[in-house]
């Protein structure tokens, strides 16, 4: 059996590395989505570019 002092030390621990590990997912996910929108717009510029030219 842990005894119960060694338990918030290593609580504290594991929620911080969770904390840390949700922060860079999410700067990594915001990254993406950035590059995401961008080839969006980029795209759509394209797809209307070529619109006009047909019409």
């Amino acid at each position: 059996m842990v005894s119960d002092q060694e338990l918030p030390g290593q609580q504290k621990v594991r929620s911080n590395s969770w904390q840390s590990y949700i922060h860079a997912t999410q700067a990594q996910l915001s990254l993406h989505l950035q590059v995401f929108q961008d080839m969006l717009r980029t795209g759509n510029k394209h797809i209307s570019n070529q619109m006009n030219n047909k019409i």
